[in-house]
């Protein structure tokens, strides 16, 4: 079970409605049969009621969060309960809302470019917004924006322009780069556009990643590398003798988030939120954050179930790849419905992301990871 001592961060997507249709956008599938979203009163009773647990930051997602025109009053909300935010955007109306929200408290942006370049951002956001949200980007050190945070999510189509975004970042004064997996769902599913690397690929894309780091100077503490297992992590620090945070992709349900949807319903994650856990036959519906407290929510037998899904650890002796690893249940955390389903040699730490398959790959390779 969550402990709520330990839980610190909500992530939570405030809208359903999107000014682009990107074509490897996992939240169509989200909010694929969601007609509205929260009022702004629902939403300040909803802040209201994170209060017991002591959540001290909010992350916005969508959607596009500065799609709603009531985001400033949301994001005073919270400052007014001393909860820190911070908005994963795609940036196109920054240069129209982002002054007011940092003077309502906001603390940072995320921007989704998952293109470094005009052409592959173009096919992948579609439009021509490149050049505004790279003007918009620009204006946040500007107006001393503590986190300036590029977010691209991975992908065949992009995996060329992985490392581009270093030196992208550095010209724009980005604080950090965050790189994502692709959720083959929603969009991903249907426009056929977007294509997962496969596992072995992700770890010359990250050796790259890390030599542009290098050699541009850009800060490698700054980089995120969310699809990266602790033992690939290891290897990338051993091989360029950089100090990377072992526990970059990990599991982080019942350790310190949780997830809240448009509906203003709560998950331990956005992964087994109903629409992305068809595969697994796994389902939990969600408890209102809006009619009940959040300390209330996570101890509910609602949430109990989550962490019930038999013995996580019984299953690791039989998973050859992860027996003995230092790194299990230490800082590789593994999601509960993909450990109890488990059919490969690895654990996955995401039901949504082949974490494990990547470490498997990278084990078969010879790389010196052990």
């Amino acid at each position: 079970m969550i402990d709520k001592k330990k839980l610190s961060v909500v992530r939570w997507d405030i809208t359903s409605k999107c000014n682009f249709n990107c074509s490897h956008c996992y939240a169509s599938s989200l909010h694929r049969s969601q007609s509205s979203d929260l009022s702004l009163e629902e939403v300040q009773v909803g802040i209201k009621n994170l209060g017991d647990p002591g959540v001290s930051t909010v992350m916005f997602y969508g959607g596009e969060p500065l799609y709603r025109d009531d985001i400033v009053k949301v994001v005073e909300a919270c400052t007014e309960q001393g909860i820190q935010t911070y908005i994963t955007t795609n940036g196109y109306l920054l240069d129209k809302k982002c002054a007011a929200l940092v003077q309502a408290g906001l603390r940072g942006f995320g921007v989704s470019l998952d293109g470094a370049t005009e052409d592959v951002y173009a096919y992948i956001r579609g439009g021509n917004r490149y050049e505004q949200v790279i003007a918009n980007f620009k204006e946040l050190s500007k107006l001393h924006v503590a986190s300036r945070v590029i977010v691209m999510v991975l992908m065949k189509e992009n995996a060329a322009d992985a490392s581009k975004m270093i030196r992208l970042a550095r010209d724009l004064d980005a604080t950090g780069v965050i790189y994502e997996g692709l959720a083959v769902d929603g969009n991903a599913l249907v426009s056929k556009r977007s294509t997962p690397l496969e596992p072995g690929e992700y770890v010359r894309v990250f050796e790259s990643i890390v030599e542009e780091t290098l050699r541009v100077g850009f800060p490698v503490e700054a980089i995120n590398l969310r699809m990266a297992p602790p033992k690939v992590v290891q290897h990338l620090n051993s091989k360029y003798n950089v100090g990377l945070d072992v526990e970059q992709g990990t599991c982080r349900a019942g350790m310190n988030s949780v997830f809240i949807d448009s509906r203003g319903l709560v998950f331990p994650c956005r992964g087994v939120h109903p629409r992305m856990t068809i595969k697994t036959g796994f389902k939990l519906k969600g408890l209102s954050v809006v009619q009940n407290t959040l300390h209330d929510i996570l101890r509910s037998d609602e949430f109990s179930s989550f962490f019930m899904l038999g013995d996580i650890r019984k299953p690791s002796n039989d998973l050859v790849g992860c027996r003995g690893c230092s790194h299990l249940f230490h800082d590789c955390h593994p999601c509960p419905i993909a450990f109890a389903t488990q059919q490969s040699a690895h654990v996955e730490g995401c039901i949504n992301y082949p974490l494990g398959a990547i470490c498997q790959a990278s084990s078969e390779s010879g790389l010196n990871i052990a």
